[in-house]
């Protein structure tokens, strides 16, 4: 799983503005008004989750307030710490056995930020952490591990698709994965994964709750509630339009043996992840038809503009991956390694791109242009 260093790649799934004060040092945790800390073991499992919100790297830095045994070297053990900020102020809002009378306890803690007239509360998720005994003290637990206990695992290839109850598992699309990730480790000259976790979900509202989440901000409207996220510590697919073979979310995964020490910028990691899997189910004509569009309508666009985040994502992760289908054009799978190898950092981006194509922030626009009016597509 990718840190937040990386966080606009969350973005298919937790709009950006929410995870952008991802910098910002952790708060004090606040006490609800339904809980108190004098009654046992209340105080000690707030502490537990103080702390653990307190730690570096929530869900990536080894703890030992954390199970043990869900800890790998290098790995993420927290998933749902890459679909929220845990450095957004948080709120314990209960502490309950997870069941009566067992030796589970959930903490509900509500992530959310007061804007300046003290009156409205703008909130990001409200999630669930579980606690249990280990050797006489008390550690956290993963909700994913225990919410998909129940599902079925399937082993297709290098993948292994957790399975809800309600889903019927697509062979086909299952098959169809295994052959990409081979063929694209095999472009890439990286060994081929040898386990890749792949949970699937009917709707985002669907995996939230699987990975601990009451609830979890996301965008509005009729074509939300859909999506995925990629990375090391797997695939989370909720777009059943794809399920089983969400490219996008297996090229990130891929990607991940060439990333640099220092992150990845996000206009490389998802530019590579769009041009080998599209972009939230939509078509390569959808992606070309978005850039011409935008091209007729905006004459003088701009490095700036193209790569904002107030350009629609639909233009902006399109750019993003005709960058990149220009690199293979000129350099083959050797340009594109080099490209996904960049240090984080626009200036290291910016060298990149005059490198492999000679372009400049200043001349980058022209030759957009000029690429959407020659190729008509991404690809």
């Amino acid at each position: 799983m990718r840190p937040r260093s990386a966080a606009a790649a969350i973005c298919l799934l937790v709009p950006c503005a929410a995870i952008a004060s991802a910098q910002q040092p952790p708060r004090a945790l606040g006490i609800g008004y339904g809980v108190d800390t004098s009654a046992a073991p209340v105080g000690a499992l707030v502490q537990l989750v103080a702390q653990y919100l307190a730690l570096p790297q929530p869900g990536f830095t080894a703890t030992a307030l954390w199970r043990t045994a869900e800890q790998t070297a290098g790995a993420a053990y927290d998933p749902a710490s890459g679909f929220t900020d845990y450095r957004h102020p948080a709120t314990v809002l209960s502490v309950q056995p997870a069941w009566p009378d067992s030796g589970t306890f959930v903490i509900k803690v509500l992530f959310a930020r007061a804007v300046a007239n003290g009156e409205d509360v703008r909130a990001v998720a409200l999630a669930r952490f579980y606690a249990v005994q280990e050797d006489a003290r008390w550690v956290l637990t993963s909700a994913l591990a225990r919410h998909t206990a129940s599902w079925s695992r399937v082993m297709v290839g290098p993948i292994e698709y957790h399975v809800p109850p309600d889903h019927v598992f697509d062979r086909a699309r299952a098959d169809r994965a295994a052959a990409f990730v081979d063929s694209i480790a095999r472009a890439l000259r990286v060994p081929p994964p040898a386990r890749i976790p792949y949970y699937l979900a009917a709707s985002t509202e669907a995996m939230g709750r699987a990975l601990g989440f009451d609830w979890l901000l996301q965008a509005s409207g009729a074509t939300a509630g859909r999506g995925g996220w990629g990375g090391a510590q797997g695939v989370f697919s909720a777009d059943p339009r794809v399920g089983e073979e969400y490219r996008h979310e297996l090229a990130h995964v891929l990607a991940q043996s060439l990333r640099s020490p220092t992150g990845r910028h996000w206009f490389v990691e998802e530019g590579f992840a769009v041009w080998l899997g599209g972009h939230m189910g939509g078509t390569r004509a959808d992606e070309a038809a978005a850039l011409r569009a935008f091209a007729a309508k905006t004459p003088t666009a701009s490095w700036e503009q193209l790569t904002s985040y107030d350009t629609p994502d639909a233009v902006r992760l399109a750019t993003a991956a005709l960058v990149v289908r220009a690199i293979f054009d000129r350099a083959g799978w050797d340009g594109v390694r080099r490209w996904l190898a960049l240090e984080a950092g626009d200036g290291p981006l910016l060298a990149g791109l005059e490198r492999e194509l000679g372009v400049t922030s200043s001349t980058f626009g022209g030759w957009w242009r000029a690429e959407v009016a020659r190729t008509g597509t991404v690809r």
